[in-house]
């Protein structure tokens, strides 16, 4: 909970989104390598899930998209577990001394911009998904360490805002920032102590959440 702090945090400091800096839309956490949220460090709370959704997308073809130390990559579509365009996901993988992934850092925060054909994503006439903005279901910013120029061009070249150049990359270094964190736990830890405590984080956030519906009164709700 800590590193997804410090990067949500690094985050918030080196963006030039106000939607970031001040609005607080951001959420940081850690994803176990079946895709199960960890840990996690609140921003925005309603937006909380997003990035396991994202994750879980990911992890599908982690085969066929060569994952590997290094790597960050990028999520935004809804029909493939984001949220709305504007929320970008950002995450990294990290391994342990065999090369077996353990955790995932990831990264949520809304853009202030997709590239749709109005200004910020939100068109009340939108007809289709197409109409606001660039969809993404996964993309590979940086592949073993190295920025993919021609892919951050890309993103930069869809989106209206100057600034968004930087926030993107203000995501990619909070992100790598974060998996160095957990990298260095899994050195200090051990990988089987580090899955331990994600499995007794898990399962005891369950364990309360179980007991907190437990108390509610039978009975028919509406909202």
């Amino acid at each position: 909970e800590t590193i997804c702090y410090e990067v949500a945090t690094q985050l918030g400091r080196c963006a030039s989104s106000a939607i970031i800096n001040q609005s607080n839309e951001r959420n940081a956490s850690v994803i176990d390598a079946h895709g199960r949220l960890a840990a996690i460090s609140v921003g925005i709370p309603q937006l909380l899930f997003i990035s396991p959704l994202a994750v879980r997308w990911g992890l599908e073809f982690q085969d066929a998209d060569h994952w590997g130390p290094g790597d960050v990559f990028l999520g935004n579509d809804p029909d493939y577990g984001g949220g709305h365009l504007p929320d970008y996901t950002v995450y990294t993988p990290v391994y342990d001394d065999a090369g077996r992934l353990v955790v995932i850092q990831a990264l949520q925060a809304h853009q202030g911009d997709t590239g749709g054909k109005d200004p910020g994503g939100f068109s009340i006439d939108a007809d289709e998904i197409f109409d606001e903005g660039l969809a993404i279901p996964a993309l590979k910013l940086v592949h073993r360490g190295q920025r993919r120029r021609d892919v951050l061009a890309l993103l930069a070249r869809n989106n209206r805002l100057p600034s968004f150049a930087g926030d993107i990359a203000a995501m990619i270094g909070a992100a790598e920032a974060g998996a160095r964190s957990l990298r260095e736990l899994l050195v200090r830890y051990g990988e089987d102590m580090v899955r331990a405590a994600i499995n007794l984080n898990i399962e005891e956030a369950e364990r309360r959440f179980r007991a907190e519906v437990a108390k509610w009164p039978a009975g028919d709700y509406a909202a």
